[in-house]
C-alpha cells in the first residue's frame, strides 16, 4: 500500500474528470453473482475462473482475482462504449501480482485495428498498444507482488504512463491514434490472443475521457467518486 512517505508528501496534480466511460469498483459485500453493473450502468459479465476477493488496496472495495487461464476475464459494456476516439483519456487501475504476460485492460474484441491493449506482453514493461503500434512501455516495478496504482494518460499528442503517481514513461505521438469500439472493455485478457491472460488482482478500474493526471501525483487512497 502507500507507506512510502515520499509518496504521501507528493503534490497531487489531478484535473477535472470528464466522461467516465467505465468504473469497476465493487463493494466489500459484492460477489460475481451480485456485482453485475458497473458505476456507469454498464453490464458486467465474468468468464472462467475469476472471483471477487477481499485483498484490496484500501477499505471499501474488493479486487477481481484472475488466474491467468485463457478463459479468465471480466467483460464490461458493449463495443461502442470503448470508442474513445482521438481525444484525451485516462486509464487507471490498481494491480497486485507478478505476471509478466497479461493485460490489465483491453478492447481488442475480434480485431486489432484501432483497438487498445494495456498491460504487459512479455516485453519487460507496462505497455499501451493501439492497433499494432507500441505507444509506451517501461519497467517492471508495477508487478512485484504488492499493490500499485498504474495509469496511462493521453494529453494532446503526449502519452504518459505513471506507476504510483511517478512518471514511468512518456512519448510524443505524431500520428493520429484513434481508439474505436473494437470490443468490450476486457479486464484481464487480450480477446484476440487469450495467451496474454493476466494472473493477479485488479481493483478500481476507471476509464475517462480526460487527462486526469498531467504531472506527478499522489495516488488515490480511497474509492473513486461514483458517477
Amino acid at each position: 500500500m502507500l507507506g512510502n512517505p515520499l509518496l504521501m508528501r507528493r503534490k497531487t496534480t489531478v484535473n477535472p474528470i470528464v466522461g467516465v466511460r467505465m468504473l469497476f469498483q465493487p463493494s466489500p459485500t459484492d460477489t460475481t453473482s451480485t456485482y453485475l453493473t458497473d458505476a456507469t450502468g454498464k453490464t458486467i459479465t465474468y468468464a472462467g475462473t475469476v472471483s471477487l476477493d477481499d485483498d484490496a488496496p484500501f477499505a471499501g472495495t474488493r479486487s477481481i482475482l484472475l488466474t491467468g487461464t485463457t478463459d479468465s476475464r471480466c467483460l464490461i459494456g458493449v463495443a461502442a462504449d470503448t470508442a474513445i476516439g482521438t481525444g484525451d483519456f485516462t486509464m487507471e487501475a490498481w494491480y497486485k501480482g507478478t505476471d509478466s504476460s497479461g493485460y490489465i485492460l483491453s478492447n481488442s474484441g475480434t480485431i486489432y485495428t484501432n483497438s487498445f491493449r494495456w498491460g504487459e506482453a512479455g516485453d519487460g514493461g507496462l505497455t499501451l498498444r493501439a492497433g499494432f503500434g507500441l505507444l509506451v512501455g517501461s519497467g517492471s516495478i508495477w508487478r512485484n507482488g504488492t499493490w500499485h496504482h498504474v495509469a496511462v494518460v493521453r494529453n494532446g499528442n503526449v502519452i504518459t504512463q505513471y506507476v504510483d503517481g511517478v512518471v514511468n514513461a512518456s512519448t510524443i505521438i505524431s500520428a493520429t491514434i484513434t481508439i474505436a469500439g473494437a470490443g468490450k472493455f476486457s479486464i484481464g485478457v487480450d480477446m484476440m490472443n487469450t495467451a496474454y491472460s493476466l494472473s493477479g488482482r485488479v481493483a478500481c478500474v476507471r476509464v475517462s475521457e480526460s487527462a486526469v493526471y498531467t504531472a506527478a501525483f499522489t495516488p488515490p487512497t480511497g474509492l473513486f467518486p461514483t458517477v
